[in-house]
């Protein structure tokens, strides 16, 4: 995903096998969370981008970057859960407030260079629906990675 704001607020255009790898690495994050889980009791956290440190966040036109200072406090529209996992170790992350509402790349197209990614209703078995966690570095924070 791009580090700038998405003109039209629709999505945020994905590039996998960037000329910049550090924009595609996007951090699991807990901090001012606490033990905040959602009504299925998973937990919430906030996805955050390694190199911009901006967050996604759920509007209800769609998603948008912010800064994140989650050292600070933590908007609940920058909070995220993460659906069940299946046997290929892939889920849908959801809106925490709405979780019917998922990470989904728009327009059922596969991840590659350029799709963008909004918000979609839940499509749980959809390879354009479910994203993995993935250790980039051993000893890092999780970061999704775009399979």
């Amino acid at each position: 995903m791009r580090s700038s704001r998405p003109a039209g607020r629709v999505g945020c255009p994905l590039k996998a096998g960037s000329r910049f790898p550090q924009f595609q690495h996007w951090i699991q994050d807990y901090d001012n969370v606490g033990k905040l889980t959602d009504d299925q009791g998973r937990r919430a956290f906030a996805l955050v981008n390694r190199a911009t440190r901006q967050a996604l966040v759920s509007k209800s036109d769609g998603l948008q970057l912010a800064d994140y200072k989650g050292h600070e406090r933590v908007d609940v529209s920058m909070l995220w859960s993460l659906g069940v996992k299946l046997a290929s170790g892939f889920s849908e992350v959801r809106v925490l407030r709405y979780l019917s509402r998922t990470l989904n790349a728009l327009g059922g197209e596969p991840i590659k260079k350029g799709v963008r990614v909004g918000i979609f209703n839940s499509e749980p078995h959809y390879d354009h629906a479910i994203w993995k966690i993935d250790r980039i570095n051993k000893g890092d924070p999780p970061t999704y990675s775009v399979q």
